[in-house]
């Protein structure tokens, strides 16, 4: 037992023989950490720090100290493995002419067609790119168009075998900097010597160099130092953790430090490590500590990470917002373009690089402003959702709301479920300034006075009033897409074409109401995602505008060509305050435009599947005109077609086919007449041609003097999906067919007129149509006075 509170040395050694068994637990999760050592490793991270610090191991030779090895060269054969570095170096520009020397050993075998430059930003053709040879090429401008300091990007589209480090080539250019993997940047001339400093700290696993010792577990060393020869287990000792009785420690394990940095910036880090904090020793392990620091680090922000479960189809109540007005509140005093990017995108993609990237894509029509485009790309994304603003310049409500919707998107999403969602499953791809010249000038047209919301080939030969013309406030333009303006737009629907929808964020003058909303008239669209956020708003009063527009405009372009679900909704400044902009109006707006984005970024699929999964409506007409020279007849004793009365369907979806209506007709003698509109499908199972074409499940049978008469028509069909059928092979069901058919014991039917409307309904249900006969069962007992026609399945297989 201890005296006066104190352990004596034969407890402390059995305490930590004890403990350090536990040790072996530590092992059994080292895998997990290996893999992040790698991971963090191989993305360039800490680079410097972990090569320096992997060799304050001593000269340990247990199998902890080997897995800790272990991985370290594990990592060193991963780095040297990489053979291929990414298509793209990035270096820094000084004044005058450029000239660019790839890195020692390396080329490209690509034409300068597919070698692409960017000069501070903005992109440059291929004639100011000449190929000197497979290691050089230099970029044909004038020392005035290179400014001291700006980045220049090149890309190939074949990779560049890299065997070197990079070199300097002529004119002042260096080459400083290339991303590994999208990740925190290294110095590519440190690539090698990297390789050679983790090769000499740990290639002879068994001959570590240490400037410093070294320490598991301080109070282990305090014991071990003094060579105490009373530690009896002294052999259990050296089988667990080594023999470490000469080390010295002069400072702590720094490995353990280096480990956690790396895990805090990868995100990752082994769920435990053994559970040694309680170790009871005079001083606890520093290794331990660390370790259990760390993880209680890494569990605290995985909790907060996910303490906000995701859901998109709740609706968003956003916090109140600050007035946006010229010169508060972040808003830059100025209609300067740039300012406003700078003021709210910006910081945004600086505080997450790994989630937002911004491109440049050109100077606008007055070769004046660029125009940008954000990403905001999850690690796993699942869909890709386009939003845009500012198209009409003037419209600085729109532009704010969605730069708002943004902010909360990057700073809250951890506490709004909603913006989880789309933080973790969405990739955004957003203009956030379509016309920036008309956004500096207060204008709703670009710098031709062009209105880029009518400048697409979408129904441009429709629109021909003078408000269309030059001059006119929705000026088209000289031709589709003669604004540069609008083809930037264009190229990025094309880009992102696999996008499920496009939103372009607008004011309105012309409307005073609460909520306003356009969609595309004639195209299919999934517009429950705006009737839903109207009808949550709704308040009785509220004035609404559920619009539809079919003209050149960039939503009803996208969706006509792309299938994505689109739309322009508007606001009307001076809804809910006096205040343009004012804490009122820009909490409604944001409540409005950003239930909208969530509702859209909910959607699973394009909009044209609508068009094989909903219902239709179609009407057949026709009437006799005292011109016609053929009139339609019919002079059979049994049921033959009337010409012109047919049409054939394709269906996708199983479902129900109605067929309702009338058809006048003139019987030129005294009969009996049957009129037969027939529903049916080759191939059908029970409703084919052969099973309908004479069937009396829906015909009239009427017996008349000669006159004109009127008949009503109804007829039912249990449709399904139309199939392909082999030639000469298989058949399967085939198009929905309608025909109308009749029949006369005597004389003749002429046709005078009809009008059948065919309505068909989706339905999933098994057996949504029968047919029941009740003929001939006047003597039945109730409830089975019927015989069932259609369908034919067998007892057992009913409900």
């Amino acid at each position: 037992m201890s005296t006066n509170g104190k352990i004596t040395n034969q407890e402390l050694v059995e305490t930590l023989v004890e403990k350090i068994d536990e040790v072996e637990v530590v092992k059994e999760n080292l895998e997990s950490l290996k893999e992040n050592i790698d991971a963090a490793l191989l993305a360039g991270q800490n680079a410097d720090q972990v090569s320096q610090k992997v060799g304050v191991i001593s000269n340990l030779v247990t199998d902890v100290k080997n897995d800790l090895v272990s991985a370290l060269n594990s990592t060193e054969n991963k780095v040297k493995g990489l053979s291929q570095l990414p298509n793209e170096y990035e270096w820094t520009a000084t004044a005058g002419q450029l000239k660019y020397t790839l890195p020692n050993g390396t080329s490209y075998n690509t034409s300068v067609k597919s070698l692409s430059i960017d000069v501070g930003g903005a992109s440059l053709p291929p004639s100011k790119v000449n190929k000197l040879s497979s290691t050089e090429f230099s970029l044909n401008l004038s020392a005035s168009d290179i400014i001291a300091g700006m980045k220049v990007v090149a890309r190939w589209t074949q990779p560049i075998v890299a065997s070197g480090t990079g070199s300097t080539g002529s004119g002042g250019i260096h080459h400083s900097s290339h991303e590994l993997g999208g990740m925190d940047e290294i110095d590519i001339t440190k690539l090698k010597g990297y390789q050679d400093n983790v090769s000499s700290k740990i290639g002879d696993t068994s001959k570590l160099e240490t400037k410093s010792q070294t320490s598991l577990v301080d109070s282990v060393n305090e014991v071990l130092t003094k060579s105490n020869t009373n530690l009896v287990n002294m052999d259990d000792l050296s089988k667990k953790v080594g023999n470490l009785g000469s080390l010295e420690t002069l400072t702590q394990t720094s490995i353990v430090d280096a480990i956690n940095d790396i895990n805090r910036k990868t995100g990752d880090s082994p769920e435990t490590i053994g559970n040694l904090g309680d170790l009871q020793t005079v001083n606890k392990s520093s290794i331990v500590n660390a370790i259990n620091e760390n993880t209680t680090k890494v569990n605290t922000a995985s909790s907060d990470a996910n303490n906000v479960g995701e859901d998109s189809g709740m609706f968003w109540i956003p916090p109140t917002q600050p007035s946006m007005n010229w010169g508060s509140n972040g808003v830059p005093a100025t209609r300067d373009p740039e300012l406003f990017l700078n003021s709210f995108y910006e910081p945004l993609r600086l505080a997450e690089p790994s989630y937002i990237s911004r491109t440049s894509v050109g100077k606008d029509q007055s070769n004046t402003y660029n125009v940008y485009r954000y990403e905001f790309t999850p690690r796993s994304y699942s869909k890709t959702i386009i939003l845009s603003a500012s198209t009409h310049g003037n419209e600085y409500t729109a532009t704010f709301a969605l730069a708002r919707f943004l902010v909360h998107l990057v700073n809250d999403w951890k506490s709004y479920p909603q913006l989880a969602y789309i933080r973790k499953n969405v990739r955004l791809i957003v203009c956030p300034m379509v016309n920036p010249w008309g956004f500096a000038n207060d204008k709703r047209q670009n710098y031709n006075l062009v209105d880029l919301n009518r400048n697409t080939d979408y129904f441009w030969d429709k629109v021909t009033s003078s408000d269309f013309q030059v001059g006119g406030t929705n000026y088209k333009g000289t031709a589709p897409f003669s604004e540069v303006e609008s083809k930037y737009y264009k190229q990025m629907i094309e880009t992102y074409s696999e996008g499920l929808a496009a939103i372009d964020f607008h004011n309105i003058v012309s409307v005073k109401a609460e909520r306003i909303v356009y969609t595309s008239r004639y195209i299919s669209q999934f517009r429950h995602i705006f009737n839903d956020t109207i009808d949550a708003m709704y308040k009785p009063g509220d004035k609404i505008v559920n619009g539809t527009s079919a003209v050149p405009t960039f939503h009803c372009w996208t969706a006509f060509n792309y299938g994505m679900t689109t739309a322009n909704p508007e606001w009307y400044d001076g809804s809910y305050s006096a205040e343009k902009r004012g804490s009122a109006e820009m909490t409604e707006i944001l409540k409005y435009f950003g239930n909208i984005i969530i509702k859209a970024c909910s959607l699973q699929s394009k909009a044209k599947v609508l068009d094989t999964s909903s219902p239709f409506t179609k009407l057949l007409m026709y009437d006799k005109t005292s011109s016609a020279t053929t009139p339609i007849t019919v002079n059979s004793t049994s049921y033959s077609n009337f010409n012109h009365t047919s049409i054939d369907m394709n269906i996708r979806r199983h479902g129900i086919m109605r067929a309702s209506g009338y058809i006048k007709f003139t019987l030129s003698a005294s009969a009996t007449v049957g009129i037969n509109p027939v529903l049916f499908q080759n191939y059908h199972p029970e409703m084919n041609w052969t099973n309908t074409k004479d069937a009396n499940f829906n015909e009239i049978v009427q017996t008349l003097p000669a006159g004109t008469y009127v008949f009503p028509i109804q007829s039912r069909f249990n449709v399904f999906p139309t199939n392909y059928s082999e030639p000469t092979g298989t058949q399967r069901t085939e198009l929905m067919k309608f025909r109308l058919r009749g029949k006369s014991s005597a004389g003749t039917l002429t046709l005078e007129s009809f009008r059948v409307y065919l309505d068909y309904q989706p339905t999933d249900m098994g057996v949504p149509y029968e047919i029941l006969d009740f003929t001939g069962q006047e003597a039945a007992t109730e409830g089975s006075d019927f015989v069932k026609l259609y369908p034919i399945i067998a007892a057992s297989e009913e409900q």
